[in-house]
């Protein structure tokens, strides 16, 4: 299990937003990956309200606002 020590994770309205070094380089992992369209399966989990389904709004928001 994925362990991220330093993060703040927070939702306003339809917008998540990410802050801390390790929940933002892990965004931008994720966005890397979908958009250079690598052949990999993507699986997040941990424990529950760690901020998964926050992280995954968020890398979506951020494709559909930057496509």
């Amino acid at each position: 299990m994925c362990e991220f020590q330093e993060y703040t994770v927070s939702k306003h309205g339809e917008k998540s937003k990410v802050e801390g070094k390790l929940w933002r380089n892990t965004l931008r992992e994720i966005e890397d990956s979908i958009l250079k369209r690598k052949d990999i399966v993507i699986t997040i989990v941990g424990s529950p309200g760690m901020g998964k389904t926050t992280l995954l709004n968020a890398v979506y928001n951020d494709l559909k606002d930057n496509s």
